[in-house]
């Protein structure tokens, strides 16, 4: 709230001088004034305001104030003073029971005449004086009037002030104000309106301690307990509210809103502690309503309180136990027993303890009746299976004990499945099908041998056993009889594999033998065999059935067949004839490199057989080798003549290899022709050499003349590459030296510039610029337009011309460079090509001080919205820039 008086001084001041002052003329006025609705548009909307909130009267605002006017001479000159003091204001306007006519007017005006002997000589109008300050120190407001000078003596003339015409004035910020308290008198009513409501509801809340288990929903004390929670919130923090220290609701309290509060938070504080207490016993309360469905066999409805109950207290061992019986009788057993180990890892009641042991019992007799009714129907498997489950369970519990009839269903199970595998193996056995009797045999002496306790004896596992050794073997004897050798050979094996797997198994003496009898059977048909295909000329499968028969021969240590080393003489003969034969066909048609590998492979037979060789072997080896190397060595003078240099050295690499290969060094032919052939190639190469020269010089002579000094330098680098890789060939690179260094100094200039771009590219824009100024500086030095018809273009327009972050950087550039017609032309074109203005903040305000700066200094008088204007055209684009030159103006005006 404004305190209830204010000063304004008003000052009219011709000259300002420290010197020794007169009062000539003091009043002082005291009246009274109406806030007049037309005195400003914010006096109409206060006025309005009041009237709105007291529809029902027409209240009024007056201020009581006082009015002191002095004329004060000082050093030949006047100075006019007016005080203006609010005493006091009144007004009869309310709002809900609160004053709201309570905020002063901060601004007044009038008007004041300058009277000498009574006529006026001057009229000043005082309009919208802003009150800065509410102290009792006066605040002042100076103007320059014409100067009066003070005659003395008898005759010095009269100087009076006169004031008329006064209206205080409220400010946007005094209605704001008034505005701000109807607000918080508004918010007052709410809290009151949002206390009571909460009153009324937590008195609605009736609570039937006695009847808890006939409410429908039990859950509705949580949200009880946070309303009440909430409410007490509320209370508490009501008096750090802005309203209420604003509106000073201890001393004026229409509504009682600060008693309600207290009340409601007594109501609810009641309500927290009773409803704590409801929800503390959910876990009984929820049990109870569990086993009241039970009672009317609304088992899911009694499972879903069960579970509640759990929800609040996971240690509830009635609970558990009751969803533990449900999934029981509901032949969940797992389900039941997973409960049933939570509740015996608690601490249950006596009660609830002896319930779980009776119900694990009780599962325990299920699952032994249970394989009782599967041995019955012979379904063992099963039988055993619930078996193990009571088993586990009479291990696992304290309160079960394992019982005879469970030994007895085991008993009973496990020599039914013993005599059900044994009677799979005689099936198998019957069938002759001895694999599967084996296995299924297997299968039931590990079973035997697992649950001895239950099989002891283990006679009938080896009864079965010797038989089926006795059958292989009876089945082996037919197949060999039948001459099927591989049949017996595989029967004989698995009697001697059978005979081997188990110590109480013996097989017959002779079975040794029979199975060498067998392997040398068929050792004596793979024999037959290749000779047969022999004689049907076949000699690849000939070869391959003696190298399987021989592989076999060693591997069982058998005798060896008399008859296959003739044979393989034979078969080698057979093949190094037709070798031969082969071989002189391929020299008949200068197919000299095939006939070679024919004569090479009847050589090699030769060497390792004791077979009949031909004596002219050699010499038709010998001339195959040397039409070989003539013929390549012929071939590469074709690619000589041809230009295509590798395939002739290639070539070239060939023939001496050849020569090597077959030993034909002392052959003079062959000789002479290689060293021609080699002085052939290199005489074509230096001729290549010599063209490849010629035609990188030409290259750079066209590139000098399309400017491209940088392509010319690289041609004319590989052009002396050339003749420096191949001095045996002797070529004058004189010409590509002297031109290289002609044109060095353009090489360097258009380097630097391709530099610069490659810089721009990376984004490294400083360096760009250093390296085209480089570029720049070179281009004036070395005259390069005259020298080399290089133009150039200026760095400035190179910017410009390049992209928005090389252009956006470079305003920074040439600020620092003291250049800032250039940076804000740069600015201005990133304007034009709609560069997002967020991306230019830094550099608009950099820009904007520094021109600020420069243009301040050169006019201190400047205007500052004609040249921001004249800058930008008053574009919303230049925001930056134009806030950063006022403020820097700003700064240097003062």
């Amino acid at each position: 709230m404004k305190k209830n008086v204010f000063i304004l001084f008003f000052v009219f001041i011709a000259l300002l001088k420290t010197e020794a002052q007169t009062v000539r003329f003091t009043e002082t006025i005291t009246d009274k004034s109406k806030i007049k609705s037309t005195a400003s548009t914010n006096n109409s909307s206060v006025m309005q305001l009041v009237a709105a909130v007291n529809s029902n009267t027409s209240p009024t605002i007056t201020i009581d104030y006082t009015i002191k006017l002095e004329i004060v001479h000082q050093n030949q000159e006047q100075k006019l003073k007016v005080f203006v003091q609010i005493n006091s204001l009144k007004s009869s306007a309310t709002y809900k029971g609160f004053p709201i006519s309570d905020i002063y007017p901060s601004q007044v005006s009038f008007n004041l005449k300058h009277l000498k002997n009574g006529e006026a000589i001057q009229t000043y109008v005082g309009s919208d004086i802003e009150v800065q300050g509410l102290s009792t120190a006066a605040v002042s407001k100076s103007v320059t009037v014409e100067q009066y000078p003070d005659p003395t003596g008898a005759k010095s003339p009269s100087y009076k002030l006169e004031i008329s015409d006064i209206n205080f004035i409220y400010s946007k910020k005094d209605k704001d104000e008034l505005d701000k308290k109807i607000k918080n008198i508004e918010k007052y009513y709410s809290a009151s309106a949002n206390i009571q409501t909460a009153i009324n509801k937590v008195d609605k809340i009736k609570i039937d301690k006695a009847n808890l288990l006939a409410m429908d929903n039990l859950e509705d004390f949580l949200d009880y307990k946070s309303f009440a929670t909430e409410n007490i919130g509320t209370c508490n923090k009501l008096k750090s509210e802005g309203f209420f220290a604003a509106l000073s609701v201890g001393s004026n309290d229409p509504e009682d809103l600060k008693g309600k509060s207290e009340l409601l938070k007594i109501k609810s504080t009641e309500l927290l502690k009773n409803s704590e207490e409801i929800i503390s016993q959910f876990d009984e309360l929820f049990y109870l309503k569990g086993m009241d469905m039970l009672k009317v066999n609304k088992t899911q409805m009694a499972q879903f309180y069960f579970n509640k109950s759990i929800s609040y207290n996971s240690k509830y061992a009635p609970s558990h136990y009751q969803i533990a019986k449900i999934n029981y009788d509901n032949d969940n057993y797992t389900g039941a027993l997973e409960i049933i180990d939570k509740i015996l890892k608690m601490t249950p009641d006596t009660k609830t303890l002896g319930l779980t042991n009776d119900l694990t019992n009780i599962i325990y007799s299920d699952y032994v009746d249970f394989a009782d009714s599967y041995n019955t129907r012979k379904d063992y498997d099963n039988a055993l299976t619930w078996l193990n489950s009571a088993r586990e369970l009479c291990n696992k519990y304290n309160a079960i004990t394992c019982s005879p009839a469970m030994e007895t269903a085991y008993q009973t199970a496990h020599n039914g499945k013993y005599q059900t595998l044994l009677a799979n193996t005689d099936a198998a056995y019957r069938l002759n099908k001895l694999s599967d009797a084996e296995t299924t045999l297997d299968i039931a002496s590990k079973y035997q041998i697992t649950n001895k306790t239950y099989i002891p004896n283990n006679d009938e596992i080896v009864k079965r056993h010797n038989d089926i050794l006795l059958k292989y073997i009876s089945n082996a004897d037919l197949s060999f009889a039948s001459k099927k050798y591989d049949k017996a050979l595989e029967d004989y094996l698995n009697a001697q594999r059978v005979g081997k797997s188990a110590s109480y198994l013996t097989a017959p003496e002779d079975l040794t033998q029979k199975i060498f009898n067998t392997r040398t059977a068929i050792y004596t048909e793979k024999v037959d065999k290749a000779h047969t295909a022999y004689k049907d000329n076949n000699l690849d499968l000939a070869e391959s059935i003696i190298a399987e028969a021989n592989t076999y021969q060693r591997t069982y240590y058998l005798t060896t067949d008399t008859r296959i080393d003739k044979l393989v003489i034979d078969i080698k003969q057979t093949r190094y004839n037709k070798h031969i034969a082969d071989a002189l066909s391929k020299v008949e048609v200068r197919d000299y490199e095939t006939a070679l590998t024919f004569f090479t492979k009847a050589k090699e037979i030769q060497k390792g057989y004791a077979i009949t060789p031909n004596a002219k072997l050699d010499n038709y080896y010998y001339d195959a080798a040397k039409a070989l190397t003539l013929q390549k060595i012929e071939e590469g003078e074709k690619k000589v003549n041809i230009n295509d240099l590798a395939a002739a050295r290639a070539l070239y690499m060939r023939a001496n290899e050849l020569k090597i290969k077959y030993e034909l060094s002392a052959d003079k032919d062959v000789t002479a022709a290689i060293t021609a052939l080699n002085d052939k190639i290199f005489q074509q190469e230096c001729l290549n050499y010599r063209a490849e020269y010629d035609d990188h010089y030409k290259k750079a002579v066209n590139y000098i003349f399309t400017l491209d000094y940088i392509a010319a330098d690289t041609e004319l680098k590989l052009a002396s590459e050339v003749t420096s890789k191949h001095p045996e060939c002797m070529i004058d690179a004189t010409n590509a030296t002297y031109k290289k260094k002609e044109i060095e100094d353009a090489v360097i200039y258009q380097t630097a510039i391709k530099e610069a771009n490659q810089e721009v590219s990376k984004g490294s824009y400083s360096t760009a610029i250093n390296k085209y100024l480089e570029a720049q500086y070179l281009h004036t030095n070395k005259e390069l337009e005259e020298n080399f018809g290089l133009t150039h273009t200026e760095l400035y327009d190179y910017i410009a011309q390049n992209k928005n972050e090389f252009i956006y950087f470079a305003v920074k550039y040439y600020i620092d460079d003291k250049q800032i017609q250039k940076s804000l032309t740069l600015l201005q074109l990133l304007q034009k090509k709609a560069y997002p203005k967020k991306y230019t903040k830094i550099n608009q305000i950099y820009l904007g001080s520094e021109l600020a700066t420069y243009d301040h200094a050169d006019n201190p008088n400047l205007i500052v919205k004609e040249k921001i204007t004249e800058y930008t055209a008053d574009d919303s684009w230049y925001k930056y820039f134009a806030k950063a030159y006022k403020t820097q103006v700003k700064k240097l005006s003062k």
